[in-house]
């Protein structure tokens, strides 16, 4: 029998408490110079002493690593058996300690829809978090891939990730993917089973070592499936209906750009009693904007206020409309950890809703792919910030910047670090134009730049592939947070709610294959009340 959507989220969380401090973060590290020397993956420690599985793609037999636990807490490991047939391999922590583990599962004993948790590290965020995913066992199986095939969302960075069944128990390690967002390959936890003795020792296996008698799941007759993966969706359909009056669908005129828009309400704000405004992702939107009717009609809109930084645009409503989220209240900006795994509903005034859970805590997500665009790197040399990579083809080339030039300042701040370097560049927006001051040859330079926005990945991999792609605006927000829900661009911009229709935040952007941005419901009401000052304000001084 299908589990209620409560009932599910429950098992979920319960699984998360059991399983989340034991998801690690790994890194390929120099412990001479101290520092991460190459490949950044993901793993799952399984016992007290300290030994984490991981996939053979990432993890190599006597190589040292650093493992970093989500509370984070460092310590290395150092790579023990691999067998690259199956993808497998095992590290092992040198220092003594007693480590947060999970426990081993059994992936004999899974089902065809059968509900999995994903707690990995995606390689598209920096630094490094870890984030939940949610979704089923496609094929418990696949002979000729040797791998369990599930629905929860994998990218690079989370190779060698766990995936667990609801008790909480690893059944598989995060191996490959492709194009198609249904297709996330998982190494199965019996291979580990199977040749635990062989894994403990350090050696890269070409042939197959013994094998061992793995013994029975009890919990083989406790497992939940689902009779088909929808439903979940189905159980909300009701509750979806109601939140779908919630939002509308708006276009930019004259340019036919698509946006999903949030309806909200106050009660008793001073001159705005009862009035009706429309929130929404403002790059999205340039221009005038009108609003979408269901049955094709349209109405027009008047844009009250742009915000850039936080990519949030305020529109007014002709009318008041008898629906709408009220902001009157002041709303919680934070998300505690028994939040995580919290099941999610993405309304849409045409289509049907997406279904996710909440992957992280609340953060800053800074802004990478939404500042300026300058295409050179900068390192420390001998205490001079010197130039050591310039793009072919970017504003740092076209504008006459060379490797081995010293940086001494940017808009007049002296450098003191590529770090520093960096953070003043994430200050900037597309087309600003930066000053720098250079040396070459003994000689100060100095160069105006404009910059441009960041070219998009030439990448051929998968994760860089899959349908509908990224927002062109997914970063550079604050008060953020992860869920799985698989939106397309064009539907950002549409609220997020709870399974008991409570308020959570707004879309924000598809940021990558595996992950969706959000911002909290109080972030959202922060910046309608300062939209409606400005708006005041701007129009006393007509």
């Amino acid at each position: 029998m299908d589990l209620k959507p409560e009932a599910l989220q429950r098992k979920i969380q319960a699984c998360i408490a059991k399983s989340y401090a034991a998801s690690v973060f790994i890194a390929d590290y120099d412990t001479v110079a101290k520092r991460n020397n190459g490949q950044l993956f993901s793993g799952v420690v399984v016992s007290k002493d300290g030994i984490v599985l991981t996939a053979a793609h990432v993890g190599k037999t006597g190589k040292i690593y650093k493992i970093l636990f989500p509370d984070g807490k460092e310590t290395i490991a150092i790579g023990m058996g691999r067998i690259q047939r199956f993808d497998a391999a095992v590290l092992k922590i040198t220092k003594p300690g007693s480590w947060p583990y999970a426990e081993m599962g059994w992936s004999s004993s899974l089902k065809v829809n059968e509900p999995c948790v994903s707690i990995a590290f995606p390689g598209s965020f920096s630094p490094p978090r870890p984030v939940i995913r949610f979704g089923y066992v496609a094929n418990p199986l696949d002979t000729r891939r040797r791998t369990i095939r599930t629905t929860c969302l994998m990218e690079p960075g989370d190779s060698g990730g766990p995936v667990f069944d609801l008790y909480g128990r690893v059944i598989g390690l995060h191996s490959n993917i492709t194009v198609e967002l249904e297709n996330n390959y998982e190494v199965p936890i019996d291979v580990f089973r199977k040749y635990w003795s062989a894994f403990m020792k350090q050696q890269d296996y070409t042939e197959l070592p013994q094998e061992e008698v793995i013994p029975v799941d009890p919990l083989a007759n406790r497992r939940v499936s689902f009779t088909d993966i929808s439903g979940v969706e189905k159980n909300l359909a009701d509750t979806e209906l109601k939140l779908k009056k919630l939002t509308v669908q708006l276009a930019a005129v004259p340019d036919t750009s698509r946006a999903v828009g949030t309806i909200v309400k106050f009660k008793d704000l001073k001159n705005n009693l009862n009035s009706t405004y429309i929130v929404s992702k403002n790059s999205l939107l340039p221009g005038s904007v009108i609003a979408m009717i269901v049955d094709g009609k349209t109405q027009p809109l008047k844009v009250i206020y742009r915000d850039q930084e936080k990519d949030l645009l305020l529109l007014e409503m002709d009318k008041v409309t008898k629906v709408g989220i009220d902001l009157s209240t002041r709303s919680k900006d934070t998300l505690a950890f028994g939040d995580l795994g919290k099941v999610l509903i993405s309304p849409h005034p045409r289509n049907e809703a997406k279904i996710s859970v909440l992957g992280t805590l609340r953060f800053n997500l800074p802004g990478l792919y939404s500042t300026g665009y300058l295409g050179s790197r900068i390192e420390m040399e001998n205490g001079r910030n010197v130039v050591k990579l310039v793009q072919e083809k970017s504003p740092a080339s076209n504008f006459g910047l060379k490797i081995g030039d010293e940086v001494l300042s940017i808009n007049g701040i002296a450098v003191s670090s590529p770090e520093q370097f960096i953070k003043e560049i994430q200050k900037t927006k597309p087309n600003d134009v930066i000053n720098l001051i250079t040396k070459r040859d003994g000689t100060e330079n100095k160069i105006a730049i404009k910059l441009t926005r960041r070219p998009n990945s030439t990448s051929t991999h998968a994760a860089e592939r899959f349908t509908d792609g990224k927002s062109d605006r997914r970063d550079g927000f604050k008060h953020a947070f992860v869920h799985d829900g698989k939106l397309k661009p064009a539907e950002c911009g549409g609220p997020l709610f709870d399974l008991q229709g409570n308020f959570v935040g707004i879309n924000m952007a598809r940021y990558s294959r595996t992950s969706s941005i959000a911002i909290t419901a109080a972030e959202v009401r922060s910046f309608v009340l300062e939209a409606l000052g400005a708006s005041q304000k701007i129009s006393t001084s007509k």
